[in-house]
């Protein structure tokens, strides 16, 4: 009797907890957009726009496969809903009121085994709803000592300088060694087929190069040149058409590349890389001929990890793209912005914070200008775990490859199923006007 009660309690056991289990593993991660107000303003004049009752979701859902549905209600009813879903090696896409599923191929997903997607994600689901970015600690970075790497070609020191060489034939081999071991991986690797193709006609054309150059040592830093020869049917010539220059030491990296036209040498790029572990800061810079630049700056500050990269250049508009994100008050925010030249300009910045029930709310505020015209947006926004209604809709069984939703038949069949989203959009203009 004593066996049979505590095989029973071990049943009930497995079965509460099997249930807890699929209690905890929803299938869907879900982030709902609400309270959205807008202000346009061109020419001066400002217009405020009021998305009152629009909610809009947008979910990964694990329930059936792996999909992305788009869904938006202005209360109770329906405006939109959007499915695309990954078959086999495909993603199959469409909306609501339209009688066609259109199909696009995805190069990555060939060869794979798509069947149990949906399955291997849905417990990947809890740690994407609170994932966060990481802070970057960016520590102090090292002198380099590139003696013991040359040293392999069979380099000689003397006191504090190391000088080495390698002739064509060495290079030449090692080409043909990488070309037999990439051969097979044309189709596997994007890009290879054209990387095996120019590397072949290199070793055709009877064209190659060799290597000579020091390395000088210091106290405090390490300097290695670097000379290239081209080499034409096993000539090398007298002079060097491009040096390379790295210099190292604590916290300071830098590589030069010089080129030699036969009438001047000219420096074409210069790479520097500053860190300091105090204050975890990465600073970097990519200067290309004087005529455009590059900087990047990774650093915290306030609690905040930050980063910023710029471009500056003869030619073109300057841009900046700057990230900051961490604590901020007690709770979660990321500022993301970017500027282009003087006018054009975008910035979305959010603020959230998880409940006890595990749902993370927030505020978001979007900013854009450009060409005179601006506009403002702030909502409310939540992202949760749960089930979706999709209100027993599934994608239609006839198929059409996606290009064909551009055709006259298929444009208009999209365009009256949007039409509850264009309606509604209309009157809120027409409100707003008033």
């Amino acid at each position: 009797m004593k066996k049979i009660i505590a095989l029973l309690l071990s049943l009930m056991m497995l079965l509460g907890m099997a249930a807890f289990a699929e209690e905890e593993l929803d299938p869907a991660l879900v982030c709902c957009i609400s309270n959205i107000v807008i202000e346009a303003t061109t020419n001066g004049e400002t217009t405020a726009m009021n998305l009152e009752g629009l909610e809009t979701y947008l979910s990964l859902d694990t329930s059936d496969g792996l999909a992305l549905v788009a869904q938006a209600f202005n209360g109770d009813d329906s405006l939109l809903l959007a499915l695309a879903k990954v078959v086999g090696t495909q993603m199959h896409f469409s909306i609501e009121g339209m009688d066609k599923t259109y199909v696009a191929d995805v190069p990555n997903l060939q060869g794979q085994d798509t069947a149990g997607l949906g399955e291997s994600i849905r417990p990947m689901l809890p740690a994407l709803l609170d994932l966060q970015l990481p802070m970057i600690d960016v520590g102090s970075l090292p002198k380099l000592d590139l003696v013991p790497v040359v040293s392999m070609v069979g380099a000689q020191t003397e006191g504090d300088i190391t000088t080495f060489s390698v002739p064509s034939e060495i290079i030449d081999a090692l080409l043909d060694q990488i070309l037999e071991a990439l051969k097979g991986t044309e189709t596997s690797v994007p890009g290879m087929e054209q990387a095996l193709a120019m590397l072949e006609q290199l070793r055709a054309s009877g064209m190659s190069v060799a290597l000579s150059g020091q390395v000088v040592n210091a106290a405090d830093k390490q300097t290695t040149t670097l000379d290239i020869y081209p080499v034409t049917n096993g000539q090398t010539a007298e002079s060097a058409v491009m040096t390379l220059t790295l210099t190292s030491a604590e916290d300071d990296l830098t590589l030069a590349v010089d080129v030699n036209n036969g009438a001047q040498v000219m420096n074409v790029a210069q790479l520097q890389i500053q860190t300091e572990a105090a204050t975890k800061s990465l600073v970097g810079t990519l200067d290309i001929a004087g005529m455009m630049k590059f900087d990047l700056a990774l650093f915290q500050e306030g609690g905040l990890q930050k980063a910023a990269l710029t471009l500056e250049s003869n030619m073109d508009a300057s841009f900046a793209l700057t990230l900051a994100y961490g604590k901020d008050g007690g709770q979660d925010m990321m500022d993301l912005s970017f500027a282009a030249g003087e006018d054009a300009a975008f910035e979305i910045v959010t603020h959230s914070a998880a409940g006890s029930d595990g749902a993370v709310q927030g505020t978001m505020e979007v900013s854009a200008a450009g060409n005179g015209s601006s506009f403002h947006v702030t909502a409310d926004f939540e992202k949760f775990l749960g089930s979706l209604d999709l209100g027993g809709y599934e994608l239609p069984a006839e198929t059409a490859p996606i290009e064909e939703i551009q055709s006259a038949e298929n444009s208009e069949a999209l365009q009256t199923a949007l039409a509850p989203v264009i309606e509604y959009f209309n009157q809120v203009m027409v409100n707003a006007a008033a």
